[in-house]
């Protein structure tokens, strides 16, 4: 039987997971934040971080962000109702993502 680290013995399974080539992830791959792209974006470029305006409306949450591009335009990007701010928030930065071509 194939000793391991200190001594240790490894199992059938440890040595037909090996064997196969697979190994499990380390971890799951966090979701994309397109607020960290942004603020990222912003960071990188010496720009203002972005504003972003959240209300409660009728159809849900509705956020706004604010920010300047590159090329000192003021620009402005909307999300639709959700039913939580950080979607509506996730959302309008997708928005501005999108368009400046980040993702």
């Amino acid at each position: 039987r194939p000793q391991g680290v200190g001594g240790a013995t490894s199992t059938a399974k440890e040595e037909s997971s090996a064997s196969q080539g697979r190994a499990a992830p380390a971890f799951a791959p966090a979701p994309l934040s397109y607020k960290n792209i942004l603020q990222e974006y912003s960071q990188r470029g010496k720009l203002a971080t972005p504003h972003y305006e959240t209300m409660l409306s009728d159809d849900g949450f509705r956020s706004t962000v604010s920010l300047t591009d590159s090329k000192g335009r003021s620009l402005t990007f909307s999300s639709d109702g959700q039913q939580a701010k950080k979607t509506a928030e996730q959302q309008a930065a997708q928005r501005a993502c999108c368009e400046l071509k980040l993702v």
